[in-house]
């Protein structure tokens, strides 16, 4: 398509390249939608299966999927202003409503929200040794600086033609993010490979939970990577793919949060067996323990008294004797 109006450098682009343009956000708005569904159905089998949880898990996961319902409104509102309201109108395509200005950062709250309850698995794991959240906080809050910098900067200058602009706060935002995901993934695994107790079913159960934790790791660390090389490589000549990952990011964060929480109900998590010594938190028992996330359950001892708390996951699964359930 090619205009004969005399548009300013920046508009002619949107008007001569519609589909890496404006289909951007149609392409990043559809698959918002899709991922939605997929929330909300997820969300009312943890709601469903997991009663027990705590009152503060089960608000937050709630809170999260509000969350997501309003961030797809968001993007609704998005889509029919581009594609719709202002269809055909290219100066209007080049700016942003304050709907648009904000997506980033309601974007980066959500998926911070979910590297927060991540890190709340790493707590737990690193008992005595919680300064190595150092880095995982700072890239935490790195990221969702720079997303407040960037809506800031767009706010007041909310023109296409002002993108150069912005660059170092999206680098710095979408940096932040990967760095995030890296060490969640990365402390995660490594606590849980140091879990290894040489017990054939002991080391079973951590290498299910590690597949499950590289798994879902994996979808919204390819997403920020995608977001990241897109952003520099693409849209300094005006190409807004990255955009459609940035639609798309919330939603995988939130569908690895209860991926993760939905997956203490399978066989994983009900496996009885001995552990000979140290459990994945750094306590020394033995005996025949049983993995459960009833709320109810007793927790085992040992002979000092500390409790055995397998806090693995994000839920509460805790390491009771087969005996105790039987009395």
């Amino acid at each position: 398509m090619n205009g004969t109006t005399d548009y300013p450098p920046e508009i002619q682009y949107i008007v001569d390249h519609y589909a890496q343009t404006i289909g951007s956000w149609f392409v990043g708005g559809v698959g918002d939608f899709v991922l939605q569904g997929a929330i909300v159905v997820m969300t009312a089998e943890y709601w469903a299966r997991f009663k027990r949880d705590s009152r503060f898990l089960r608000a937050g996961v709630i809170v999260i999927s509000i969350a997501n319902v309003l961030k797809s409104i968001e993007t609704a509102a998005i889509l029919w202003h581009k594609l719709v309201e202002d269809f055909g109108d290219y100066d209007a395509a080049a700016g942003s409503t304050w709907y648009s200005i904000i997506e980033v950062l309601t974007a980066q709250i959500i998926s911070a929200s979910v590297q927060v309850f991540f890190s709340s698995r790493i707590w737990r794991l690193s008992i005595g040794f919680r300064i190595v959240l150092l880095p995982l906080a700072l890239t935490i809050l790195t990221a969702l600086g720079g997303a407040v910098a960037l809506t800031v900067s767009v706010y007041h200058a909310p023109r296409v033609n002002a993108q150069a602009a912005f660059q170092t706060m999206t680098v710095v935002q979408l940096s932040g993010n990967l760095a995030s995901d890296a060490i969640i993934t990365g402390l995660t695994s490594f606590y849980l490979f140091q879990s290894k107790t040489g017990v054939r079913r002991t080391d079973g159960l951590i290498y299910k939970l590690l597949r499950l934790t590289w798994l879902a790791a994996l979808p919204p660390t390819i997403c920020a990577i995608l977001t990241l090389v897109a952003y520099l490589t693409l849209a300094p000549e005006g190409n807004s793919l990255f955009i459609t990952f940035t639609f798309l990011a919330p939603k995988l964060y939130t569908i690895s949060m209860l991926y993760t929480l939905n997956s203490r109900g399978t066989r994983l998590m009900n496996d009885t067996y001995v552990m000979s010594t140290h459990v994945v938190t750094g306590v020394d028992v033995s005996g025949e323990v049983y993995f459960t996330d009833r709320r109810g359950a007793h927790p085992m001892k040992t002979a000092s008294g500390a409790v055995a708390d397998a806090d693995v996951l994000s839920g509460r699964m805790t390491a009771t004797s087969t005996h105790d359930d039987e009395a």
